[in-house]
């Protein structure tokens, strides 16, 4: 996101229009990737995953933990690089 001279209005609003233009494409199929990418069908489009997440240690609110009181995590899996 390119801020340069703009306000924090009219960056979130242009910020906000080029976010809304990406959920048209949000659920390509894997068909329709492959055939845009120009990439030969035996070789994969990715090689990783990543999903990145920046959160700060905050303490759960009394309704916080209501909230998530029966629930149980089946599986969870952190690796670093």
């Amino acid at each position: 996101v390119t801020l340069g001279e703009q306000g924090v209005r009219s960056g979130l609003k242009a910020t906000h229009a080029r976010l809304s233009g990406l959920l048209a494409h949000e659920h390509a199929s894997l068909v329709l990737a492959q055939r845009c990418s120009g990439v030969p069908a035996s070789t994969p489009l990715f090689s990783s995953l990543l999903n990145f997440r920046h959160t700060g240690d905050v303490a759960a609110s009394d309704n916080a933990q209501v909230a998530w009181e029966g629930i149980q995590a089946l599986h969870g899996e952190e690796r670093t690089n």
